[in-house]
């Protein structure tokens, strides 16, 4: 009988470091899945100046403004390196595991102004997030062009329409008063 125990004991240790190995091998097999949507996320650099070709991935050869928008995909992050820049709209979507991001190198150094804008109409926004989710914005500068404040003609300075699961951190937005 003693031996009986022991080998009905042996049978559930037996049974639990197979559950166990289960799943240690599920872990792992979600932890690789992770890391290989993580492991294709680009950082975009961009910079007043920047050019519109090229691949944009170092801080020595940025991008502009529109070209690096125009590759963003779910994962990537886009660096506003210091100055001021023209309105930006969000053109698509990330996912609830690969966010899209949109940051400032050094917090509030970029900045999206109108005014920068040959054209730009005071009604029109700074920042456009439209119809898209899963975007972080942080710590951009975000400057209207209606230093008098006069709601009438001043457009928001962040406008987030039709759109869900919208970050903003650490933002300031500067001469753009709602209406």
């Amino acid at each position: 009988m003693g031996g009986e125990k022991v080998n009905s004991r042996k049978g559930r240790v037996g049974k639990l470091d197979t559950r166990m190995g289960r799943s240690i091998i599920l872990a792992t097999f979600i932890g690789v899945i992770v890391a290989a949507i993580g492991a294709n996320a680009t950082q975009y650099f961009v910079s007043p100046n920047g050019s519109s070709s090229g691949s944009g991935t170092t801080e020595a050869a940025p991008l502009t403004l529109e070209s690096a928008n125009s590759k963003l995909v779910p994962g990537d992050t886009m660096t506003l390196l210091d100055g001021t820049y023209p309105w930006l709209w969000i053109p698509r979507s990330g996912t609830s595991s690969a966010w899209i991001t949109v940051r400032a190198k050094n917090r509030r150094m970029a900045i999206l102004s109108g005014a920068a804008t040959s054209g730009w109409s005071p009604e029109w926004n700074c920042l456009n997030v439209s119809n898209v989710s899963y975007v972080k914005i942080v710590g951009i500068g975000v400057q209207g062009w209606n230093p008098n404040h006069d709601v009438v003609s001043s457009g928001h300075g962040i406008a987030i329409l039709g759109s869900h699961h919208i970050l903003i951190q650490d933002c300031r937005v500067m001469d753009a008063p709602a209406p």
